[in-house]
């Protein structure tokens, strides 16, 4: 979602506060480039992380989703209230 849309205002992630801006991606990228990007990212293990591969299906599934939002960047208190199964 944040990376098809973007998100601005104050986060906090792990106790970290941030605020600020991302800007959407949803036109410029195609799903095949966002799950590669999300897979990098969730996998890199000099970051500590260690989460499964996103696939282009389940980007093009949260693009389909949120179609209707027309471009809306999100914010942490919408972020909050979609469920993990959305």
């Amino acid at each position: 979602r944040i990376v098809l849309e973007g998100v601005r205002g104050p986060l906090t992630v792990k106790s970290l506060e941030y605020n600020g801006t991302m800007l959407p991606w949803r036109t410029q990228l195609t799903d095949q480039d966002i799950a590669a990007v999300l897979t990098f990212i969730r996998g890199h293990k000099d970051w500590g992380h260690a989460a499964a591969a996103v696939t282009p299906a389940q980007v093009k599934l949260v693009r389909a989703t949120t179609a209707a939002r027309g471009g809306a960047t999100w914010t942490a208190a919408e972020l909050l209230k979609v469920s993990d199964k959305q």
